[in-house]
């Protein structure tokens, strides 16, 4: 499934585009090349290598493609888990805000690989109230969650989805 288009916008509002679960987020740097912020929802980030679940999941406050910063390509597919809001990044104004942008992302990916972990290890039950309590986490003017399906939940706690519909 494709992404579904960007929405127009009058000058000077970001760029959102909303992703149905399952949609695939083609342009990773964005329409104006310098990423995405997830504002609501789960992005599911793949490589070409991935076997099984996701490499790492990206939730509301993660930005996403901003490897044109560092002059690099992104390594990831991305992938909405459940319905995805997000707004296309900005180029920074100043170069420290470039700089403040990638402190921020490598802390961010620092704090999603342990949770990754957690959701990857120990008993099911645990990983999957991981993975739920996770996606319970609201973006600004979000009040309600969706949830993924059993066989994507099954996939990012690596395991089967009978297994997950028995926890």
């Amino acid at each position: 499934m494709h992404a579904s288009p960007i929405t127009p916008t009058p000058a000077g509002e970001p760029i959102v585009l909303q992703l149905p679960p399952g949609a695939a987020l083609i342009d990773l740097p964005g329409p104006l090349g310098h990423g995405w912020l997830v504002v609501e929802g789960a992005l599911r980030l793949d490589t070409d290598t991935s076997t099984g679940g996701p490499v790492q999941l990206a939730l509301p406050g993660d930005s996403v493609g901003f490897e044109r910063l560092f002059e690099q390509a992104s390594p990831y597919a991305a992938r909405a888990v459940v319905p995805t809001r997000l707004h296309a990044l900005p180029a920074p104004a100043q170069a420290t805000d470039g700089i403040e942008r990638a402190r921020d992302a490598l802390a961010m990916h620092w704090r999603r690989a342990t949770e990754m972990a957690a959701l990857r290890t120990g008993p099911v039950p645990d990983r999957v109230k991981s993975l739920l309590v996770l996606l319970a986490t609201p973006g600004p003017g979000q009040d309600t969650h969706a949830l993924p399906g059993l066989r994507e939940i099954a996939s990012i706690v690596d395991t089967s989805p009978e297994t997950v519909s028995r926890v």
